[in-house]
Protein backbone atom coordinates (compact mmCIF):
# COMPACT_ATOMS: atom_id res chain seq x y z
CA UNK A 1 0.00 0.00 0.00
CA UNK A 2 1.19 3.52 -0.75
CA UNK A 3 2.04 6.00 1.97
CA UNK A 4 1.27 9.69 1.97
CA UNK A 5 3.91 12.04 3.31
CA UNK A 6 3.23 15.56 4.53
CA UNK A 7 6.17 17.82 5.23
CA UNK A 8 5.87 19.98 8.36
CA UNK A 9 7.97 22.96 9.44
CA UNK A 10 7.75 25.57 12.16
CA UNK A 11 5.21 28.23 11.28
CA UNK A 12 2.90 25.87 9.40
CA UNK A 13 -0.84 26.48 9.48
CA UNK A 14 -2.79 23.87 11.47
CA UNK A 15 -5.64 23.81 8.95
CA UNK A 16 -3.20 23.06 6.13
CA UNK A 17 -1.27 20.37 7.96
CA UNK A 18 -2.91 18.77 10.96
CA UNK A 19 -6.39 18.83 9.45
CA UNK A 20 -5.13 16.98 6.39
CA UNK A 21 -3.46 14.39 8.63
CA UNK A 22 -6.66 13.95 10.67
CA UNK A 23 -8.90 13.50 7.62
CA UNK A 24 -6.53 11.03 5.94
CA UNK A 25 -6.17 8.95 9.12
CA UNK A 26 -9.95 8.92 9.66
CA UNK A 27 -10.23 7.53 6.12
CA UNK A 28 -7.97 4.66 7.30
CA UNK A 29 -5.18 5.70 4.93
CA UNK A 30 -1.55 5.86 5.97
CA UNK A 31 0.03 9.31 6.24
CA UNK A 32 3.40 10.21 7.72
CA UNK A 33 4.13 13.64 9.25
CA UNK A 34 7.70 14.50 8.26
CA UNK A 35 9.63 17.16 10.17
CA UNK A 36 12.04 19.11 7.99
CA UNK A 37 13.17 21.36 10.85
CA UNK A 38 15.95 19.16 12.21
CA UNK A 39 13.96 18.46 15.38
CA UNK A 40 11.08 16.14 16.20
CA UNK A 41 8.82 18.89 17.55
CA UNK A 42 7.11 21.25 15.11
CA UNK A 43 5.41 24.46 16.27
CA UNK A 44 2.61 25.94 14.20
CA UNK A 45 2.05 29.61 13.47
CA UNK A 46 -0.41 29.71 16.39
CA UNK A 47 1.96 28.10 18.89
CA UNK A 48 0.59 24.55 18.74
CA UNK A 49 3.51 22.13 19.19
CA UNK A 50 3.19 18.55 17.95
CA UNK A 51 5.48 15.58 17.42
CA UNK A 52 6.20 14.52 13.85
CA UNK A 53 6.21 10.83 12.97
CA UNK A 54 9.60 11.00 11.29
CA UNK A 55 12.47 13.45 10.96
CA UNK A 56 14.64 14.13 7.93
CA UNK A 57 18.19 14.09 9.31
CA UNK A 58 20.83 16.00 7.37
CA UNK A 59 20.88 18.98 5.06
CA UNK A 60 19.90 18.72 1.42
CA UNK A 61 23.02 18.43 -0.76
CA UNK A 62 22.42 19.29 -4.41
CA UNK A 63 25.32 17.10 -5.57
CA UNK A 64 23.59 14.08 -3.95
CA UNK A 65 20.08 14.92 -5.17
CA UNK A 66 18.00 11.83 -5.92
CA UNK A 67 14.32 12.30 -6.78
CA UNK A 68 13.66 8.57 -6.39
CA UNK A 69 14.13 8.71 -2.61
CA UNK A 70 10.98 8.68 -0.48
CA UNK A 71 10.53 11.56 1.99
CA UNK A 72 13.98 13.08 1.38
CA UNK A 73 15.82 14.81 -1.41
CA UNK A 74 19.47 13.76 -1.27
CA UNK A 75 21.30 10.49 -0.55
CA UNK A 76 23.09 11.87 2.54
CA UNK A 77 19.80 12.37 4.39
CA UNK A 78 18.35 9.74 6.72
CA UNK A 79 14.85 9.22 8.11
CA UNK A 80 14.51 8.94 11.90
CA UNK A 81 11.45 7.34 13.50
CA UNK A 82 10.70 9.92 16.24
CA UNK A 83 8.22 7.93 18.29
CA UNK A 84 10.23 4.68 18.26
CA UNK A 85 13.39 6.62 19.14
CA UNK A 86 11.73 8.26 22.14
CA UNK A 87 10.33 4.92 23.30
CA UNK A 88 13.67 3.09 23.05
CA UNK A 89 15.81 6.08 24.12
CA UNK A 90 18.07 5.54 21.10
CA UNK A 91 18.03 6.61 17.46
CA UNK A 92 15.81 4.33 15.38
CA UNK A 93 16.29 4.82 11.67
CA UNK A 94 13.54 3.64 9.33
CA UNK A 95 15.20 0.81 7.41
CA UNK A 96 12.63 0.98 4.60
CA UNK A 97 13.95 4.46 3.72
CA UNK A 98 17.54 4.01 4.93
CA UNK A 99 18.74 0.74 3.40
CA UNK A 100 22.27 1.08 4.83
CA UNK A 101 21.18 1.39 8.45
CA UNK A 102 18.26 0.36 10.62
CA UNK A 103 19.56 1.31 14.10
CA UNK A 104 22.55 3.29 15.32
Amino acid sequence: MSKIGIFMADGCEEIEGLTVVDIVRRAKMEIVMISVTGKKEVTSSHGVTFLADVLVDGEFVMAQKDVSLAFRGSRNQRILDCKASLKSDTAVWLSEYNPAQSKE
